[in-house]
C-alpha cells in the first residue's frame, strides 16, 4: 500500500488506524447515528399479523397461504407471490387458530357480514371476482397501515433502536431460541430455490 503497489488493505497500518478510530467513535456514540437495526418485539409482531391475508392453500389442505408485502426484497406488486403458511405450536402466532377464531366469531356473532372485509382481512364475499377485489382494496396500503398506524408506533416507541428489513425474520428466530430451539434448528429455512440463505444473527 505505502510503496504504491496493490495488496490487502487489512495489512495496511494507516488503514487499520483509521478503522480503529472509527470503531472507537462508534463505541463512544460520536459521529453519525448508528444504522444498526433491531428485531421486532412480540407485541409489534402481533400488530403485523393482524393485517395478514390468510386463505386456503390450493395444493395442501393442511396449510394456508398469504402474500407477504413487507418482505425486504419487495418493491412492487408482482414480487408478492403467495407464501405457504403452516400451523404453529406457539398458539399466539398460529395462522390456523386465527382463522378459526374469525370463523367462530362470524358464525356466532355475525362478525363478518356478507361482502365485508374486517380488520384481519378475511371476507365472507362469495363472489369469486368480488372477494379478491375487496381484499385487494383493503390491503393495498398494508405497509403504511401496519408500520405507520398509531397502535404500532405507540408500541415501537417503547423500545430503543430502529426497525430494519430483517426485523420480521429475526423476531421469529429470537422467539424460537427463547423457546429452546437450537441455532441450527432456527437456521433451517424452506426455499424453492437452490440458493442458500445466510444465518440469522444469534441474539
Amino acid at each position: 500500500m505505502e510503496d504504491g503497489t496493490s495488496g490487502n488493505p487489512t495489512k495496511s497500518e494507516p488503514v487499520n488506524e483509521v478503522v480503529k478510530e472509527v470503531k472507537e467513535a462508534e463505541t463512544q456514540h460520536r459521529g453519525k447515528k448508528s444504522c444498526a437495526t433491531r428485531d421486532l418485539t412480540e407485541t409489534e409482531y402481533r400488530k403485523v399479523l393482524k393485517y395478514s391475508d390468510y386463505k386456503p392453500h390450493p395444493d395442501f389442505p393442511f396449510a394456508l397461504s398469504c402474500k407477504v408485502h413487507w418482505s425486504k426484497n419487495i418493491s412492487e406488486e408482482r414480487q408478492c407471490p403467495d407464501k405457504i403458511i403452516l400451523g404453529s405450536m406457539y398458539t399466539d402466532f398460529c395462522a390456523m387458530l386465527e382463522l378459526a377464531n374469525y370463523m367462530e366469531a362470524s358464525f356466532n356473532y355475525g362478525y363478518g357480514a356478507a361482502g365485508r372485509v374486517d380488520a384481519f382481512l378475511f371476507t365472507t364475499e362469495s363472489d369469486p371476482k368480488l372477494a379478491p377485489k375487496h381484499c385487494n382494496t383493503a390491503y393495498r396500503n398494508i405497509p403504511k397501515a401496519v408500520f405507520l398506524s398509531a397502535p404500532f408506533l405507540a408500541v415501537a416507541l417503547l423500545f430503543a433502536g430502529v426497525l430494519g428489513s430483517n426485523s420480521i425474520r429475526k423476531v421469529a428466530a429470537t422467539l424460537a431460541r427463547g423457546m429452546g430451539a437450537t441455532a441450527d434448528e432456527v437456521d433451517i429455512r424452506c426455499r424453492w430455490k437452490a440458493r442458500l440463505s445466510g444465518r440469522v444473527v444469534d441474539a
